[in-house]
């Protein structure tokens, strides 16, 4: 699939499935994220595999990650971007979890159909993962 560069509104999806406390490429992905959101209205990231670790609470001082961190998904939920959690992956790696909200939980199905319907996916994957 290609994508038109004189499409306005591509629809930009970022898959992350990097625990944000083992490597700093899921932060970098969301502070991408956040920067592709200004010009790309309706853009989501699909948290899967360890990415849904950023759900629970981390305390990025104490691991060596920026701050900022905390900051990343309230201000994405701010700026409407559309946060999906896929429920087989946080079953797995948070059980029982409850989302707060601002974040859509679905299933791996749909998620295949979230990367299938997108212009542009970004793909920040767990070590070893090749796309």
């Amino acid at each position: 699939m290609s994508v038109n560069p004189l499409k306005k509104n591509k629809k930009v999806l970022f898959v992350i499935e990097e625990s944000p406390t083992s490597h700093l490429r899921h932060f970098e992905a969301m502070r991408m994220a956040l920067g592709f959101s200004v010009t790309h209205g309706g853009m989501k990231i699909l948290l899967r595999g360890r990415g849904v670790l950023a759900l629970r609470e981390v305390h990025p001082l104490l691991i060596g990650l920026p701050p900022e961190l905390l900051e990343v998904l309230p201000l994405l939920a701010d700026l409407s971007v559309g946060i999906c959690v896929e429920a087989e992956s946080l079953s797995r790696y948070l059980p029982g979890h409850r989302v707060s909200g601002s974040e859509k939980i679905i299933s791996r199905a749909e998620g295949i159909d979230l990367v299938l319907d997108s212009d542009l996916v970004l793909g920040f994957w767990g070590q070893g993962r090749v796309a």
